[in-house]
């Protein structure tokens, strides 16, 4: 079974993101980390 770690900004005013997206983008569209 693989479970896949979704990443939320700290900011709360953007979607989900998975790992490989979150590192690529760095901040969040809304300026979260």
């Amino acid at each position: 079974m693989t479970t896949r770690a979704l990443f939320a900004s700290s900011r709360g005013g953007a979607p989900t993101v998975s790992f490989g997206a979150a590192v690529l983008q760095g901040l969040a569209p809304d300026g979260g980390l």
